[in-house]
């Protein structure tokens, strides 16, 4: 399975972003038996959520993971699952998607 989730770098950390329409990164993980692995950080450059439509439908993830206060209403419309995540940093998201499967 793969899992697209819209980030920021913070120090030596991704956090989940906060708004989906100013996401400066994207990390595209593979969801495998013992856990998540990066696959690769892409850019997501200042167009908004043009730019997040552009990876999920060039990278094609099962799931976007959201920070759970950020709107996902325009991502709804791209046909992909959204899983909602009380936790910020990125890690510990993965872990609670993980579980939740």
């Amino acid at each position: 399975m793969r899992v697209l989730v819209p980030v920021v770098r913070v120090n030596d950390s991704l956090l989940l972003a906060p708004s989906l329409e100013k996401c400066p990164l994207f990390a595209l993980y593979e969801f495998e038996r013992s856990g998540f692995r990066l696959i690769e950080i892409i850019a997501g450059g200042d167009e908004g959520f043009s730019a997040l439509r552009e990876v999920v439908e060039s990278k094609q993830p099962d799931v976007v993971v959201v920070l759970g206060t950020a709107r996902s209403d325009k991502l709804e419309g791209l046909g992909v699952r959204i899983y909602r995540s009380r936790e910020l940093e990125v890690e510990n998201a993965l872990k609670e998607l993980g579980g939740a499967l």
